[in-house]
């Protein structure tokens, strides 16, 4: 469908560049990067949480079944860990019951 569009946006130029010669009819857009390149940060040296976090409408096509379920063959394994699932929708008190 590339062909067919009427414009696409890449986030660097070198990304609009491999698709030119396929968007031939459209134009392209690179956005900038807002983030300065310069910017520095400290490492962070506290204690981490493990967790897995997951967030999304909780409906059929997220499928975030197969996240509790793949985690529950795993859990044993790594107590450490826990997942955390964000969000509200059809599915929500059929996954609370599967966790």
């Amino acid at each position: 469908m590339y062909p067919r569009a009427d414009g696409a946006v890449f986030q660097t130029p070198q990304a609009q560049a491999y698709y030119k010669n396929i968007l031939k009819k459209c134009t392209g857009k690179v956005l900038k990067n807002p983030l300065d390149p310069n910017f520095n940060v400290e490492p962070y040296h506290g204690e981490r949480r493990r967790v897995i976090i997951a967030a999304g409408r909780l409906s059929t096509e997220k499928n975030h079944r197969l996240l509790i379920d793949a985690f529950s063959d795993i859990a044993g394994e790594f107590p450490h860990m826990n997942v955390e699932i964000y969000g509200n929708g059809p599915l929500q008190e059929e996954l609370q019951a599967a966790i």
